[in-house]
């Protein structure tokens, strides 16, 4: 169920932001009183605004004609010449007033493209109207699939916690509390090792011994006993007994790094200040 939710809520929301991308988009085909917006306190009716250019026109006939005199003349060069008049004009540019005048200029305007004739369909507003809104309905439709995936996982995670929760685990050793005294007591083995050791190199090889089988073992699986500890302690209880876990395993990490470049003094202090926020944990664990 999770993996399905997952998916759901991502599908949907990829589905809601190309519905949102049109949620400024006019119709042309909108009735004129559909673009008006209201009266200024001078009394002249608003209307919407265009955000970008809206509709386009190649160079009228006359125009290249114009420009081809300009050319045979020397006033412009080829190069200007074949720019201009291949150009394409906005019929109406950007920040200005969608006019009755305006919108029928866009309607009334067809573009030659690739053989096909094209006309204007949308015009990019500077203002949202929900009703206005062609794809609504499929945003609507995406929010209540990112609300129905996001209650499948929610759901599917209270049930995987609460089935952790109910299920001891078959011995001490292999509980959260037997994990955190392990790898607790190995640290403190480990420490007490040291100071038997005489040469920094040995010791350094030491720590990056002991504290690899500890990064691959007893601190790895208590992480992965997050849904029962979640089960046992709630979120909050959790989050607690996580901040001081995850300070402890940043400190022995940091020893095991420290070590593998060959130091000894700090690893050492790493490892010391890991098996103080050991103990930290544990409290947070009873």
């Amino acid at each position: 169920m999770k993996l399905i939710g997952n998916l759901l809520m991502t599908v949907t929301l990829l589905a809601g932001l190309l519905a949102a991308a049109t949620s400024y988009l006019a119709p042309v085909g909108m009735p004129d009183n559909a673009w008006q917006t209201g009266v200024s306190d001078s009394g002249q009716t608003e209307y919407l605004i265009s955000n970008n250019p809206a509709g386009a026109t190649r160079t009228s006939d006359e125009e290249v004609a114009d420009l081809k005199a300009q050319y045979q003349s020397g006033a412009i060069t080829a190069q200007d010449y074949l720019a201009q008049s291949e150009a394409l004009h906005a019929v109406v540019d950007a920040d200005k007033p969608l006019t009755p005048e305006a919108v029928a200029e866009i309607k009334s305007n067809t573009l030659e493209v690739g053989g096909e004739s094209r006309k204007v369909s949308y015009v990019n507003v500077k203002s949202f109207s929900l009703t206005r809104w062609k794809h609504n309905w499929v945003f609507g439709l995406c929010a209540l699939g990112l609300f129905t995936g996001s209650m499948m996982v929610r759901t599917a995670t209270k049930q995987e916690i609460a089935a952790h929760a109910g299920v001891e685990h078959e011995s001490h050793h292999d509980s959260p509390e037997g994990l955190l005294a392990q790898t607790r007591l190995e640290i403190d083995r480990l420490r007490s090792d040291l100071a038997r050791l005489t040469s920094e190199r040995e010791r350094t090889h030491l720590i990056v011994e002991r504290v690899g089988s500890l990064q691959k073992k007893q601190l790895a699986d208590f992480v992965d006993a997050r849904p029962a500890l979640i089960g046992r302690l709630g979120l909050g209880g959790y989050a607690e007994l996580m901040d001081r876990f995850a300070a402890a395993e940043r400190q022995i990490n940091r020893a095991w790094s420290i070590a593998a470049d060959g130091y000894y003094d700090e690893a050492g202090e790493c490892l010391e200040n890991g098996a103080h926020l050991l103990v930290e944990a544990q409290e947070r664990l009873r």
